[in-house]
């Protein structure tokens, strides 16, 4: 590269930017925190490295917060009284603190287990005086508020916090249920920022929220998504559902666990008629999520004019599944969701399962895109999981009467760690011949054939080599591995990462079941695996000789 050429990259920021948002986006509140130190680490190295890296690695690396003793560290003259930071200095324009400050976009307030020195209230107030009225984050964007117990503390810096080019607040947590909050935050938000918010997110599925909470956030009339997960909140009235539709013109996306006493609604109110004009209500919204808590019918909370547009449909079980035709009722409920793309069934510890032939008509009724299942089992489930999945896959694969393709199944995830069940190496290579969509799946694995008769590891490369060639897309893979106690040889290893790489030639990655890299099984044996599969890979693309 020309010395010209080199110069004008390394000098270029919005292309370095584009570059060091690969090692941490924008906003990160959506990876984990494995994800989030490692990316960190990338642009803190990216910094000390070069000089032309210095300040778009730096203004990258402080883009997030989720604290503010990082920030309050850089403070002048810092001093620690009675296990508190307290500073004595001064702020001028070009000071550290206030450079670092500028560049944080997103800020993750989230409670503390353990109870480190803490910043003093008369940092805060100091700081503020300083400031002269100018905000501490003059770009944020997104403040993350984990409130818990006692939200006079955990919202007094919220004048400090919020600068009016906050676009998103989440709020979570135990505090939305205690009076302060009903009576503080939506006016303040109404107040100060009713023209600049464009996303709303509350959650609380512990307590009762106050309705006038709900009631309050109709006014804010300019919201594009809203996330509204109350589901202890039982005082709320269906009728403000329908005023949030008629209020938000411009709402294209909606998340709502709200329900009602008995999860019942008087029969003749306007929430429970099909076909009631809804040319006013929610007229841009094209994302809705809902969550279910009537076992195996559809929950009669959920707006019957809103059944049409649900996108993403949550069944929440405690019941055990003991018919085949325990998801009858609701099966009659899908075939109404006309744009219904994800459908996702959680149960609680008394959610075992006996006939699992229960589940697969969820799965064929719609052309789902996802499908995530996470109950409990009765022993020896392995079998009928593989035929689920057969199943699953089948029905997605195959042509309609009017010859049209049903839509494959994009994402498939099964439970993580069930007693005696999980998929076998046989099954993950069935998938492989006969997934054709799928490009994400997430199981609990046991690296073996189903039993001593089947095709070990070995044999079911010899056979991926000889005879078979996949077209699977399947570009991520999420395991979980049954067994902690499983002892491969080094051979065994090696096999296992090429057979992964020979089933699934375009994944691109697989991680831990649950994203952090601490568990056993993830340090003990899949790192090395996954590492194994990598090189293969490279081998392949590359048309290099196997070692």
């Amino acid at each position: 590269m020309p010395s010209f050429s080199r110069t004008a990259a390394l000098g270029n920021y919005e292309l370095l930017a584009l570059i060091f948002g690969n090692f941490l986006p924008w906003d990160p509140t959506c990876l984990t925190r494995d994800e989030v130190v490692q990316g960190r680490k990338q642009l803190r190295d990216l910094a000390i490295t070069c000089k032309a890296f210095k300040e778009t690695a730096l203004s990258k690396l402080w883009i997030y917060l989720d604290s503010f003793l990082p920030l309050a560290l850089v403070l002048p003259d810092l001093r620690v009284w009675d296990s508190g930071y307290y500073f004595i200095g001064d702020l001028p324009k070009d000071s550290t603190f206030r450079q670092y400050a500028s560049k944080v976009r997103v800020l993750n307030l989230q409670p503390s287990i353990q109870k480190p020195l803490s910043i003093s209230p008369h940092a805060y107030v100091l700081i503020a005086k300083l400031l002269e009225g100018q905000a501490l984050f003059p770009g944020l964007r997104k403040v993350v508020l984990q409130a818990e117990c006692d939200p006079a503390t955990e919202l007094a810096g919220l004048p400090l916090v919020f600068p009016p080019s906050v676009e998103t607040p989440e709020i979570y947590g135990e505090g939305p249920a205690k009076p302060m909050f009903a009576n503080y935050c939506p006016p303040f938000l109404m107040t100060q920022f009713k023209s600049n918010l464009k996303h709303l997110s509350l959650r609380n599925d512990k307590q009762d929220v106050d309705p006038a909470v709900v009631e309050a956030i109709v006014q804010l009339t300019g919201l594009e998504t809203l996330d509204l997960q109350l589901p202890q909140s039982n005082r709320i009235k269906p009728e403000s559902l329908m005023e949030i539709g008629k209020a938000f013109q411009k709402l294209t996306a909606l998340k709502i666990d709200v329900h009602f006493p008995s999860h019942r609604v008087s029969e003749t109110s306007p929430h429970q008629k099909h076909d009631l004009d809804t040319s006013g209500l929610f007229p841009a919204l094209k994302s809705l999520h809902v969550v279910s808590r009537s076992e195996n019918q559809l929950c009669a909370c959920i707006p019957a004019y809103l059944v049409k547009k649900i996108t993403s449909l949550v069944l929440m079980l405690t019941a055990p599944i003991q018919t085949t035709d325990f998801f009858a009722s609701i099966t009659l409920s899908l075939s109404e969701m006309r744009s219904l793309k994800k459908l996702e069934v959680f149960g609680g510890e008394s959610t075992r399962v006996a006939h699992w032939n229960a589940v697969l008509p969820l799965l064929q009724q719609q052309p789902l895109e996802e499908f995530k299942l996470d109950v409990f089992q009765s022993p020896s489930w392995t079998a009928s999981l593989e035929t689920l999945v057969d199943g699953a896959v089948a029905f997605h694969n195959q042509t309609s009467k009017n010859t049209a393709v049903i839509q494959p199944l994009r994402a498939l995830i099964l439970p993580s760690s069930l007693k005696n069940s999980f998929i076998t190496l046989d099954c993950l290579s069935t998938l492989a011949e006969e997934a054709i969509g799928l490009e994400y799946l997430a199981i609990s694995l046991k690296p073996e054939g189903r039993s001593s008769e089947r095709k070990a590891i070995a044999d079911l490369l010899f056979a991926w080599r000889t005879s078979k060639r996949s077209s699977c897309p399947l570009k991520h893979l999420a395991v979980s591995q049954f067994g902690q106690n499983i002892v491969f040889s080094a051979q065994e290893y090696d096999d296992l990462a090429q057979l992964l790489d020979l089933v699934f030639p375009q994944l691109a990655s697989i991680r831990p079941y649950d994203g952090e890299k601490a568990e056993l099984y993830w340090n003990q044996h899949w790192w090395f695996i996954e590492r194994l599969r990598k090189m293969y890979k490279t081998f392949r693309l590359n048309q290099l000789p196997s070692l």
